[in-house]
C-alpha cells in the first residue's frame, strides 16, 4: 500500500488555472457586447470554452452582439459569402448561416 505522500502528483497542463480579480471584472464589463473569442484573445491563454464556463460559474450573461443595419444588408444584399462576411464583421460562420436562414434570404 503506498502512502499519499509518495504518490507523484499530477501538474495541470494549463500555464494559468486561476482567474485573476482583473479578468473576471473585464468579463463583466464586456460581455454581451464583444464575441466570446475576442474576450478569449484579450484574457491572454483562456479558450473560448473557459470563458463561457467562467461567465455561466459567475452568472454574467454573455449574448451576441445585436446585429446591425450594416451586417444585415452585407447578408440581404447577395453579393457575399458567408465566409466573406465572417471575415468582415467577426462573426463566426454558422451564425450568419443562422441569421441569412431566419431573413429568408437565400444563401449567397
Amino acid at each position: 500500500m503506498k502512502l499519499l505522500s509518495t504518490m507523484p502528483v499530477r501538474q495541470h497542463k494549463c500555464k494559468k488555472s486561476r482567474r485573476e480579480p482583473y479578468e473576471i471584472q473585464f468579463l463583466c464589463g464586456v460581455a454581451g457586447i464583444m464575441p466570446i473569442h475576442i474576450i478569449a484573445e484579450k484574457l491572454e491563454q483562456r479558450s473560448p470554452r473557459a470563458v463561457c464556463l467562467k461567465a455561466r460559474y459567475t452568472g454574467v450573461r454573455i449574448n451576441p452582439p445585436h446585429w446591425n443595419d450594416e451586417e444585415i444588408l452585407l447578408i440581404t444584399s447577395g453579393k457575399f459569402s458567408n465566409e466573406e462576411i465572417a471575415e468582415k464583421t467577426g462573426r463566426s460562420i454558422p451564425a450568419i448561416s443562422i441569421k441569412r436562414l431566419r431573413l429568408r434570404n437565400k444563401v449567397a
